[in-house]
């Protein structure tokens, strides 16, 4: 038994469009990603074979790369078979050299991350308007963070901690035009800065790392529309190139209420 983590994408073929298809509000764009995280039991027949069954939390949507993004959140079944190919066995977390700052008990890393963010509120406004009278396309906003992370890796395979970041919001003049065109005018408190605080939990192989976190924002304005709570996830997969020790890179999706994704950001950082 064990739990996994999935981070793909897949192809939809016939998105929103404002006048051709303005009914798919699942799926702005045909690039999508997917993330699943679950558990399964894995029987062995034979050295060789074996039958598994997992179930598990799937959430697949454009990651607000696009609008609109309502996505699909759904729990999977899976049945299947593995057969082992070749005598070598792959086990996790032990191909990095003695000294590598990866291998550390007890480490803390810092890093920046960033990506690009499409506003739901715009879109929602934009639905007042006749459909000939709405824009093609929406602002890609900037979202970014900068933090640092302080990890336990109590065994080979993996750690767990605590991490610390400011969040910026680069999308405060769109929610604002926004907001007064969805609720009227009024007083409303907004801010494109939002310190935060995770939980975090990682798994090791080799040079990958692939993990969760659960946060919440300790700071956090951002109107009416755009206000999901205080609360965030993200899952992650960092790579640690044996070349460039103690370094990292990494892509990460970072949602609200465990199904509303709000960006994918890329992010560099150090073990320090």
């Amino acid at each position: 038994t064990g739990y996994e983590l999935e981070l793909g994408t897949a192809l939809m073929t016939h998105p929103y469009h404002k006048t051709d298809n303005p009914v798919n509000l699942l799926y702005g764009g045909a690039n999508t990603i997917h993330v699943k995280g679950g558990f399964f039991a894995l029987v062995q027949l034979s050295p060789r074979f074996g039958l598994e069954a997992g179930v598990g939390f799937r959430h697949n949507s454009s990651c607000r790369l696009i609008v609109p993004n309502a996505g699909i959140n759904s729990v999977s079944c899976s049945f299947g078979a593995r057969y082992k190919i070749g005598n070598g066995a792959v086990r996790p977390g032990i191909h990095r050299p003695a000294g590598d700052p990866l291998n550390k008990r007890f480490r803390f890393s810092v890093f920046a991350a960033g990506g690009i963010h499409r506003c739901m509120a715009e879109f929602n406004a934009d639905l007042l308007l006749p459909p000939e009278q709405r824009q093609d396309s929406y602002t890609p906003w900037f979202k970014g963070s900068v933090g640092v992370d302080a990890v336990w890796r109590y065994s080979r395979v993996t750690s767990s901690g605590l991490q610390a970041e400011i969040h910026y919001l680069g999308n405060i003049d769109a929610l604002k035009r926004s907001d007064e065109a969805l609720y009227g005018p009024g007083e409303r408190s907004y801010s494109p800065v939002a310190p935060g605080l995770a939980v975090i939990q990682d798994l090791y192989f080799g040079s990958f790392t692939a993990g969760v976190g659960v946060g919440a924002y300790m700071f956090k304005k951002v109107g009416i529309h755009e206000d999901h709570g205080m609360l965030y996830q993200k899952v992650w997969l960092k790579y640690y190139p044996p070349s460039f020790y103690g370094f990292f890179a990494g892509i990460c999706l970072r949602a609200h209420k465990f199904n509303q994704a709000d960006y994918l950001e890329f992010s560099i950082g150090k073990i320090i």
